[in-house]
């Protein structure tokens, strides 16, 4: 068996594990309560787009199909785990904001701008300054 033998079974042995390394990050996803919310759906996708763009290589330049089903296969699981994450959110109560009120909150859940407690009021239109008491 020559290097680039080993190599292009050790790159297809990989990939074809990985597909089985979906399938936790699946089942999670499927249990969780809290509608997914640590899933971020660019990464999947991106990850989705990826293996779906390397399907064409080894059709066209190896002509090998078993390396083509093995990156299709991973494009359809970063497909479902985007689908179930979009479908947790959706059932999730707190998660099913509009896009609008999501756009406009900050990670804390606070609406953008200074801290409700730093915020001038009419009584007090700017906050006063400390005392500085020299003997």
């Amino acid at each position: 068996m020559s290097a680039a033998e080993v190599a292009l079974a050790l790159f297809t042995l990989c990939n074809t594990v990985r597909v089985a390394a979906y399938l936790p990050q699946i089942v999670r996803i499927g249990r969780d309560a809290s509608g997914a919310a640590a899933i971020s759906y660019g990464t999947w996708t991106m990850f989705g787009f990826s293996h779906l763009s390397t399907v064409y290589y080894p059709l066209v330049a190896l002509g090998d199909h078993v390396m083509a089903l093995v990156f299709a296969t991973n494009a359809v699981s970063c497909a479902a785990i985007v689908a179930l994450t979009a479908w947790k959110r959706r059932r999730h109560p707190a998660l099913a904001r509009t896009t609008d009120e999501r756009l406009h909150r900050t990670a804390r859940g606070r609406p953008p701008g200074p801290h409700p407690r730093l915020r001038a009021s009419p009584a007090f239109p700017s906050r006063p300054r400390p005392r500085v008491f020299h003997p």
